[in-house]
């Protein structure tokens, strides 16, 4: 398997394997959702409003949409017609 992670430092990460694949992404969603508090902005990454967190820890819908098909699907039939 093969899949394309970009980063900011190398443009492109090449993985070959499904699990390191998967721990790029853990690191990546990591340092996604540690930023506001290790800016000082929030004490926990669950209380940034703009954040997918919650969405990834507890499975609950916020403000960031997660992987929602269906949201887009509708939103693409609507601008079609």
């Amino acid at each position: 398997m093969l899949c394309v992670l970009f980063d900011l430092k190398n443009w492109e990460t090449f993985c070959l394997s499904p699990s390191f694949c998967q721990q790029k992404e853990i690191e990546k969603l990591k340092y996604m959702h540690r930023n506001p508090v290790v800016r000082g902005l929030v004490a926990s990454p669950e209380d940034w409003r703009w954040s997918s967190y919650r969405s990834y820890a507890y499975g609950e819908a916020g403000l960031v949409r997660i992987n929602d098909w269906i949201w887009w699907e509708e939103k693409i039939r609507r601008g079609a017609g």
